[in-house]
């Protein structure tokens, strides 16, 4: 419990009716349907609670607020005669006794809707980024690339690795870009340069005599921005091993990484019928951002699957029902490297090393194995 509110707005459920509550939050929308009667959403981190107002004072309160002012609501929880089994509190509602104001919102509209803020142009995002962050999909990528980092650490510390924090204000060094530059202001004509890796430190470290060292690196390299990486800023899991054969490295990290792209990574995504292929299609972006890794299509038209795999950038590891293992066809597009997607040995190292994949791959890799294949200087 907090001291300016007793729950959060994904909290509250039916064990919880009957409670006096203080809830505070955004207020995303306000849906009047009668003169003294409107639904309101209130919105945190955490999730949405919906608010019934239903007296002509809480009226007048709501009525004189824009979207995304900050209040703060108090009120009874009470059992929704409607349910809605989509929200985490979709059993409950708010019925409120007092609605302060915290903090007033005092345009008439914003620059673009909070729940589609990706639509939006990126310039203009940017700009309201305090904004496009209230997202809630934009804030889980937060939140993912948190809970990796995390899981980075807990499993490197597990294998004996400290983290160490080298210099971010340093010496230039030979790599692969130019360097960013910061001047010295007690050394006119001089600069430091931000590094584009921490190797030469690693590498102080190791003839120090520090014997396992990592870190989330950040690198600064004024390049051009790649397919794989944001221009000036990224980071990277950096790690050094003293007497360490290459073996050895790989042993570590086949040891964390793949238990930690199995757990965040989202990888079997599955269409079991007509309708869901159809969704697939008009949720590809969302997939796309996710990182999903393949799909398999299941008992569906071999024509509806065909159009599936041109509009998604995603390989797609089954298609259709009949002629192949349990039922499914396994041979598509990116598989075979026409569109230099994940190639045969690729599956085939990442399922040995028993990460989350479909069965299919197991099945295709079987299937395949002999076949050549146009893009692959080795087959299996």
């Amino acid at each position: 419990m907090f001291q300016s509110r007793t729950h959060t707005c994904n909290e509250l459920r039916l064990e919880n009716v009957g409670e006096q509550v203080r809830i505070v939050g955004w207020m995303e929308n306000v849906r009047e349907v009668g003169q003294n009667f409107a639904f309101v959403v209130v919105r945190d981190f955490y999730g949405t609670t919906q608010v019934v107002i239903e007296t002509e004072d809480m009226m007048k309160v709501v009525k004189s607020l824009n979207k995304e002012s900050t209040i703060a609501v108090e009120g009874t929880v009470r059992e929704r005669a409607s349910k809605n089994p989509k929200q985490p509190t979709g059993d409950i509602e708010l019925v409120p006794t007092k609605i302060e104001v915290l903090g007033r919102c005092r345009y008439n509209e914003l620059p673009f809707e909070i729940n589609r803020s990706r639509d939006a142009d990126e310039a203009l995002r940017l700009k309201y980024r305090y904004l496009d962050l209230r997202n809630p999909a934009v804030k889980q990528n937060i939140i993912l690339r948190c809970q990796v980092v995390a899981a980075l650490r807990a499993a490197m510390t597990a294998h004996g690795f400290l983290e160490i924090t080298t210099p971010i204000l340093t010496a230039s060094s030979p790599e692969g870009a130019r360097d960013y530059l910061v001047p010295a202001r007690k050394h006119p004509g001089k600069f430091y340069a931000l590094p584009q890796a921490p190797q030469q430190f690693k590498q102080l470290l190791m003839t120090s005599g520090f014997d396992r060292y990592f870190q989330i690196a950040p690198c600064f390299r004024d390049e051009d921005a790649r397919g794989d990486r944001s221009p000036g800023e990224f980071y990277q899991l950096d790690m050094e091993m003293a007497f360490a054969t290459q073996e050895d490295v790989f042993a570590v990290l086949e040891d964390v990484l793949p238990p930690i792209f199995a757990k965040f990574g989202t990888y079997n995504v599955r269409a079991k019928d007509e309708e869901e292929a159809e969704k697939l299609v008009r949720d590809a972006h969302l997939l796309e951002d996710a990182g999903c890794f393949a799909i398999v299509l299941e008992k569906i038209p071999a024509a509806l699957g065909t159009r599936v795999a041109s509009e998604l950038r995603i390989p797609i590891i089954g298609i259709g029902a009949g002629g192949g293992v349990d039922g499914q066809v396994l041979v598509i597009h990116d598989m075979l490297g026409i569109n230099k997607g994940f190639s045969p040995r690729f599956l085939r190292r990442y399922a040995d090393l028993h990460t989350v994949m479909t069965d299919a791959i197991s099945h295709y890799i079987s299937d395949v194995k002999n076949l050549d294949f146009p893009n692959e200087k080795e087959q299996y």
